[in-house]
């Protein structure tokens, strides 16, 4: 009975060491062939890069063109605001740049006919100096001309003078006829005649010359006085800068009083679903303040966090089975275009300190952006936030740890 028993106890053993064995091969078995090869997570999550809508001037909204749920294209006006404040802000700038027009317009007619009148008053100023100058150089020799002459007649009449004497004496005693000595007093007289009429000849071309110098004193004291003028045209000018700097300013003004006016009608910046929203008509909203979500379901992403001590072998390009309790049965496709340079609570908002005080060792987690390769959202439509489960196949290591280095990066 004792042997029967030890027999029993020893099949036992057998079996159970057998049963433990066989066990042991399947589980190395199944991680050699398929554990070893792949990495999973079921913290994992549908992304997207989702346009958060917003105004970008301060308003009161007139009316809302979509809901919660609604497609929209990009372009398609989601929200309008009240557009009164900035048409008017248009109207008004207009209204001033069309006087500023006005005004420039004058200010160039005035420029140019002062210009003109400047240039032809110069350039006559110029021309009758030249003239005067001139008339002055040629009355100057004249007068010249009529000294020598004069010179020489007062030589030939000191001549006739002593002739005229030694004759008197002569005709006195009637040495000489009376004929020859009148002929000798007729050329005195004429040497006289001559001379006095070379006197009225210079004393009336040195009178033109005293008087064309007080013209030569005149035209250049007009130059003078158009030298000051030309104060009148570099201030002219400079009004007319003023005024083109202003119209630049104006257009500048109007430009952006256009653009307002135009960010009255918000508009979709990408295509996709609504979600969000929560304006309402007579809302009073402000740059930059969050509206609503426009999310593009048809480029969702997915992000796995997986432990650090998973990331040895995730490479770039690997590719990627995807579940979602959404659709049972159902595996998407899809590959890592991504692994995050840090791991996910180092970019929180308030990163742990960890030389603070106490410390306690906790695995982190790392964001790894897989692309889907067989998604339709007409089909299987995957809503953002929803929870996955990923599993990564690492058997191919031939991609790079990182975007950007050497090896597949898909």
């Amino acid at each position: 009975m004792e042997q029967k028993n030890n027999d029993k106890a020893r099949k036992g053993t057998i079996i159970v060491l057998s049963t433990v064995l066989i066990l042991g091969i399947l589980f190395f078995l199944y991680w050699f062939f398929y554990l070893k090869n792949y990495v999973s997570t079921d913290d994992a999550y549908v992304m997207a890069d989702s346009s958060y809508v917003s105004a970008r001037v301060p308003g009161t909204i007139e009316d809302v063109f979509v809901k919660n749920d609604d497609f929209v294209k990009k372009g398609d006006v989601l929200i309008k605001l009240d557009p009164s404040v900035y048409r008017l802000k248009v109207a008004q700038l207009k209204r001033k740049l069309e006087s500023l027009d006005f005004k420039i317009k004058g200010a160039k007619i005035d420029l140019s006919i002062l210009k003109h009148n400047l240039t032809k008053n110069v350039q006559k100023s110029k021309n009758d100096l030249n003239l005067m100058l001139a008339e002055k150089q040629r009355l100057r020799f004249e007068i010249k001309s009529l000294k020598a002459q004069k010179d020489v007649l007062k030589q030939d009449l000191h001549l006739a003078d002593l002739q005229y004497r030694r004759y008197s004496k002569l005709y006195k005693k009637h040495s000489i006829s009376k004929e020859k000595f009148d002929n000798i007093v007729t050329a005195r007289n004429k040497l006289f005649s001559e001379i006095r009429s070379l006197d009225f000849k210079i004393k009336s071309l040195e009178s033109s010359v005293k008087g064309l110098d007080e013209k030569i004193k005149n035209v250049l004291i007009a130059n003078s006085v158009a030298k000051k003028d030309m104060a009148k045209v570099s201030s002219a000018e400079d009004n007319l800068k003023s005024l083109l700097k202003e119209r630049d300013y104006l257009k500048n003004a109007l430009e952006e009083a256009r653009l307002n006016l135009s960010y009255c009608w918000v508009k979709a910046e990408i295509n996709g679903y609504i979600g969000g929203s929560k304006v309402q008509r007579g809302n009073w909203v402000m740059p930059g303040q969050p509206l609503m979500v426009i999310i593009p379901l048809d480029k969702v992403y997915v992000e796995a966090n997986f432990k650090e001590t998973q990331l040895k072998d995730i490479r770039i390009g690997q590719e990627v089975e995807i579940k979602s309790d959404m659709y049972p049965g159902k595996v998407f496709k899809g590959h890592v275009m991504g692994i995050r340079a840090g791991t996910g609570q180092a970019f929180s908002l308030l990163p742990p300190e960890n030389a603070s005080g106490n410390w306690i060792k906790v695995v982190q987690r790392v964001p790894v952006r897989i692309k889907l390769d067989n998604y339709s959202y007409t089909e299987n439509p995957l809503r953002v936030g929803t929870s996955l489960e990923v599993t990564v196949c690492i058997k191919d290591k031939s991609g790079a740890p990182l975007r950007g280095l050497h090896g597949n990066s898909r």
